[in-house]
C-alpha cells in the first residue's frame, strides 16, 4: 500500500509540476466507538433504588435514548496535522460539504493538490461525489481495518 500511495503522489507531481502535492488520510468514526463508553454521548439512566414490598419483583422503566454524532477526521502522516468535523450523520450530501470545506480551509486548486487515501464506504464512492479542484481520492483495499488510521 505505501508503494502505491509513493506511486500516486509522483504522478500527481508529475502532472502538475507546479503544484505542491500532499498525502492526506480520512475516515469517519462514531464518537461512541472513538472514545470510552464513560464519555459516551446521550442520555444514560442514573440507578437508582427501587422500594417494593419484599418477595416481589422492583420493576423499573427506562428510557434509553442515545444520539450518536460521526466524527469525520483528516490527518497528515508527515506532519501529524489533523482538520475535522463532528456531524450527526454520515452520508454524501454531508461528506461533500466536508470536502469542500477541507479544500477551501487547505487552499486546494491549480497551485495544491491533496491525494486523500479513504476506505471504500458507500458516500467515498457514490456517484453522487462532489471532488473540489485539487483533491484526489485513492481508496484502500477491500477488508483492511488495519491501514485505517482511526480505527
Amino acid at each position: 500500500m505505501e508503494k502505491k500511495l509513493a506511486t500516486e503522489v509522483e504522478e500527481l507531481q508529475i502532472t502538475y509540476p507546479n503544484a505542491e502535492v500532499q498525502l492526506w488520510c480520512e475516515d469517519e468514526q462514531t464518537l461512541e466507538d472513538s472514545l470510552t463508553l464513560r464519555y459516551r454521548l446521550g442520555l444514560k439512566p442514573i440507578l437508582r433504588r427501587v422500594y417494593v414490598p419484599e418477595g416481589e419483583t422492583p420493576i423499573a422503566d427506562v428510557n434509553w435514548r442515545f444520539k450518536w454524532l460521526w466524527l469525520y477526521a483528516f490527518v497528515h502522516p508527515q506532519t501529524g496535522e489533523t482538520y475535522w468535523w463532528i456531524l450527526p450523520y454520515v452520508n454524501t450530501e454531508l461528506f461533500n460539504q466536508v470536502l469542500a470545506d477541507f479544500a477551501a480551509e487547505f487552499g486546494l486548486g491549480a497551485n495544491k493538490h491533496i491525494l486523500l487515501a479513504v476506505d471504500r464506504a458507500g458516500w467515498h464512492t457514490s456517484k453522487n461525489l462532489e471532488l473540489p479542484e485539487g483533491l484526489h481520492l485513492t481508496f484502500l483495499p477491500s477488508h483492511s481495518p488495519e491501514l485505517q488510521p482511526f480505527s
